[in-house]
This record gives structure tokens, sequence and C-alpha cells, in this order.
């Protein structure tokens, strides 16, 4: 969690929520989450939490399970994170035994920077592949 802010709300292990989920603090899921979930602050996602959301947040540091987009200045995945879904992120972190089936993008613009570089050295090696 952030430095600046403290804990401000927190889902626990027997709680499920159906719907939008949104704060200006630091979160943190241990339940069941079923809609969407966005803060300014960060969001700790507990081992046994289950999200099926699109989840908006400064940081997010993920033990638990995640289906859906995710876009965070920082992402962390642990050892035992669960993602199917995409993650636009500057910055991330996957520990070996974490489990993520999606796209990454990184950086200011997104995936969009990546693919014009991808695409303009595309030429340039069939250029050289062809001399």
């Amino acid at each position: 969690m952030s430095k600046n802010q403290e804990l401000e709300s927190i889902i626990g292990p027997s709680v499920k929520i159906k719907g939008d989920f949104s704060s200006h603090g630091d979160i943190q899921i241990e339940g069941a989450l079923d809609g969407s979930l966005s803060t300014s602050g960060d969001i700790k996602v507990g081992k046994d939490a289950k999200i099926q959301a699109n989840v908006t947040a400064n940081n997010i540091f993920i033990s638990g399970t995640i289906q859906g987009t995710i876009k965070a200045t920082t992402a962390i995945l642990s050892n035992t994170a669960r993602i199917v879904g995409d993650i636009e992120t500057k910055n991330i972190t996957i520990e070996d035994g974490a489990l993520f089936n999606g796209k990454c993008s990184m950086g200011e613009a997104g995936g969009k920077a990546n693919e014009k570089t991808t695409e303009s050295s595309a030429p340039d090696q069939e250029t050289e592949k062809n001399k």
C-alpha cells in the first residue's frame, strides 16, 4: 500500500459484492467482487480473492484471481496470482508461478507505442533478409 494513504476499505473473505465499487483510498480485497473496481489509491488482492471486474488503481498487488482488464501505474503479480485479461501499466513484476493469460501494454501510450515500433522495424528486417 502507498505510504501516504492508509487502508480505507477491506472486503473480507466472506463478503461478496456485485456491482461497481469505487474509492479514493487504498483497498484490500479478500472476498469476491463481480462488477467494476476503481480507486486513485492502491489495491491489494488477497490469495483467496476472486474478482470478475475491470480494475483501475494507482498500484495493484495481486495474490488472488482477477478476470478482467487491469489498469495501474504498477502491477505486481505474486506467485499465487491468476490473471485472465489484459494489463495496462508502466511497471510490472510477475513472480515465478503466477498465471497471466492476456496482453500487457506498457509505457505512457500503452501498447500503441510498441505497435508502431514493431511495425516500423518489420520492413527493415525484411529488407535485410532480401539483400
